[in-house]
């Protein structure tokens, strides 16, 4: 209960301060609820804590509270944030609730239900949750029906968590074509030497070769610099190709990224591509003199 007057007093810039209560104390007040058998004073403690939770770090406690809340106090709680949440001032904070509880009641149509109640891209968005709730409830023939419309459906910054679902469960049920499909679509989209070597087991050389070709034809028509793809055919002993990649995309080569594009020019130095090597400590000399800072 003292989180919202220490992050008013504190410069928590970095995050770790409410880490501590994102984090830490919500796994004490789990640890010491699920000894607890009063439901009903457990149900009270979680209304009271998500009466004020402006700055968000009790936002988990929703994430974990099958662990001490029994199947009743979770419906209880469920239909009181859906029914006008007298004891929540936010209404939106009602919704998450609403949302989060649905997941921990392991019931996939009430919470695809109330995913869809905010918007079809907020659902498509949460698809991986969501086949994560079906998991949870047993239900993973229905999961591995509904991969392929999923994969199809979820956006690209959520499809990398849906993909790595689908592999296990494609492994799980032994369907070695959806397998094969699935890490193909991976690897050509964003190509990894981790994603490599999980096709390598399962596919021929032959087959493995046409598919790092298909992936370097497709890269060198672009539309756009790619660093995985980069980073790849550095990591997969073909520096002439990556070196390739950034002498024709070198316009995308964006120097203020100063983390990931030192370590990357080092690596053309260290294959002796002095070309692309240049071409990357230039973007980052040009950033550095348009900014006038050290």
């Amino acid at each position: 209960e003292a989180d919202s007057k220490i992050m008013e007093l504190g410069d928590d810039s970095d995050g770790e301060i409410g880490n501590v209560f994102s984090f830490d104390a919500t796994q004490r007040l789990v640890q010491t609820a699920s000894r607890i058998d009063d439901q009903e004073f457990l149900q009270k403690t979680f209304k009271k804590l998500y009466q004020d939770n402006g700055y968000g770090v009790r936002d988990r406690i929703v994430e974990h509270a099958s662990e001490f809340l029994t199947e009743e106090s979770l419906r209880k709680l469920y239909h009181d944030y859906t029914g006008g949440a007298p004891d929540c001032r936010d209404a939106q904070q009602a919704r998450i609730l609403a949302e989060g509880l649905s997941g921990q009641l392991k019931d996939p149509e009430l919470f695809e239900a109330e995913l869809r109640k905010v918007s079809e891209h907020y659902y498509c968005a949460k698809l991986p949750e969501l086949a994560e709730v079906y998991l949870a409830a047993g239900r993973l023939d229905e999961v591995a029906e509904n991969l392929e419309k999923w994969l199809s459906l979820v956006p690209a910054q959520y499809k990398s968590k849906l993909e790595k679902l689908a592999q296990e469960i494609y492994a799980e049920t032994n369907d070695q074509g959806s397998l094969i499909k699935t890490l193909t679509g991976q690897f050509l989209s964003a190509a990894s030497s981790k994603a490599y070597q999980s096709l390598s087991k399962i596919l021929s050389p032959a087959d493995l070769s046409a598919l790092v070709d298909r992936l370097r034809e497709a890269a060198l028509k672009g539309p756009s610099l790619n660093f995985s793809q980069v980073h790849f055919f550095l990591e997969n002993g073909e520096p002439d190709t990556a070196a390739s990649l950034v002498s024709k995309f070198s316009q995308d080569l964006n120097g203020d990224l100063y983390y990931p594009l030192p370590d990357l020019a080092k690596a053309f130095e260290a294959t002796g591509q002095a070309l692309a090597a240049t071409l990357v400590f230039r973007a980052l000399l040009l950033s550095i003199l348009k900014r006038a800072t050290t």
